[in-house]
């Protein structure tokens, strides 16, 4: 974003007398809202992506550790299968 910002500070000094110039900014304005909006979403993602797989890992740990008791002759039963 800060190239995006970068762009379009000449902007007020090059197009001086234009009327687009102010449109332009607007527009610019948006997507840097835009982009900032998705940025979050994007980080939001990564956090729950990140916990889910710290779950996986641990229910792999579970798993594997359920299949060594025994030798893996005799299932492990718990209480609550999901946890």
């Amino acid at each position: 974003m800060s190239e995006l910002d970068a762009a379009h500070q000449k902007i007020p000094s090059e197009a001086e007398g234009f009327a687009f110039a102010q449109e332009l900014l607007k527009i610019e304005r948006s997507w840097c809202e835009r982009l900032g909006l998705v940025a979050d979403e994007c980080g939001s993602l990564s956090q729950l992506l990140r916990e889910t797989a710290g779950r996986y890992e641990k229910n792999e740990e579970h798993t594997t550790e359920a299949f060594a008791v025994g030798g893996g002759k005799q299932p492990v039963l718990r209480d609550n299968p999901f946890g």
